[in-house]
């Protein structure tokens, strides 16, 4: 490929300079751009196109599409592209809250998690594009886990090697236990919210992930912990569990070791969430930004219902974060 690749900082991702999605790609392009996913986690591509048509082209890269369930969030009734959207002036419009957050007040803002974890079929990855941007703020962050794995002591990799996590969907942010800020709550809610709210307990049971798996293509460890609707450790005692996740948390969202992505006009940003924790830092509630968003379909095998009696395929819906 005749591109320009750089580090988008010294931990996790790159830039890609020159690569051009208003076309169809050859396949030793798409197989370069495979394997700078693998290699780095999160892909830029600057100036790469501004189209819906390129951003769809530049997702099935990285495999099949994942139609979303909520029709409302469908843009122009594609349901392989969905809109994030906070408008100040248009409230029906807004899919996501204003929480307070130490203190400030953020609409959009949801902390750091992996996509779908709630389910036991995790989504492989995503693609963002601009819409409208915020005048301020509006980041997306991210964690890389493989190099959390290797952050941890020697004796709390060993301790972790078979443990296993139960997770179920929790969107009221105050109620998490782990990894978030020290002052979260919710101000403001949304439609979509109060229907998920509505439907917790019967769409989306516990589930159960382990807490490392094996990057399949490069035998790396990831560490598997996504704080927000993390409940226990199965089998352990409570107050061990907590004790455990909290410090598995620092680890995992230590921001040393984060990437902070500043928006600009025809980004496309690709993201392997089966690696990579993310951070959506949200808007002034006076403010707008819009994005589109695809979802990469996946299954890495590892999950399953808490309730053996459950199976994968009664899975009735899904929530991107």
């Amino acid at each position: 490929m005749n591109i320009e690749i750089k580090p988008l900082s010294p931990h996790i991702g790159c830039e890609i300079i020159g690569l051009n999605l208003e076309r169809e790609l050859t396949g030793a392009e798409r197989d370069d751009v495979m394997a700078l996913w693998i290699k780095h986690g999160v892909l830029v591509v600057r100036n790469g196109g501004s189209s819906p048509e390129a951003q769809l082209r530049f997702s099935r890269l990285f495999g099949t599409l994942e139609p979303h369930p909520v029709r409302e969030l469908h843009v122009q009734g594609n349901a392989d592209l969905i809109s994030l959207t906070y408008d100040a002036q248009d409230p029906k419009k807004n899919s996501w809250p204003i929480n307070e957050v130490n203190g400030e007040l953020r609409a959009g803002y949801l902390y750091w998690h992996w996509d779908t974890a709630q389910m036991p079929v995790t989504c492989r990855g995503a693609v963002l594009r601009p819409i409208r941007l915020p005048k301020a703020g509006g980041l997306t962050g991210f964690i890389d886990r493989i190099q959390a794995y290797d952050r941890l002591p020697e004796a709390l990799k060993q301790q972790i090697e078979k443990l296993e996590v139960v997770y179920q969907m929790e969107i009221n942010p105050a109620l998490h236990k782990f990894g978030r800020p020290e002052q979260i709550r919710t101000i403001k809610t949304t439609p979509l919210q109060e229907s998920i709210r509505a439907r917790m307990k019967t769409d989306y049971p516990a589930v159960v992930h382990p807490m490392v798996f094996v990057q399949s293509e490069t035998g790396r460890k990831v560490l598997n912990f996504c704080p927000p609707h993390a409940r226990y450790v199965l089998g352990m005692d409570p107050q061990e569990s907590d004790a455990l996740l909290h410090e598995i948390a620092r680890y995992a969202t230590d921001e040393r070791y984060a990437y902070y992505h500043h928006w600009k006009p025809n980004d496309l940003l690709a993201w392997d969430n089966w690696r990579v924790l993310h951070i959506a830092m949200g808007v002034s509630p006076d403010d707008t930004r819009e994005m589109q968003r695809t979802t990469i379909m996946g299954d890495y095998g590892l999950g399953r219902y808490l309730d053996p009696a459950r199976d994968k395929s009664m899975m009735t819906a899904r929530y991107v974060e």
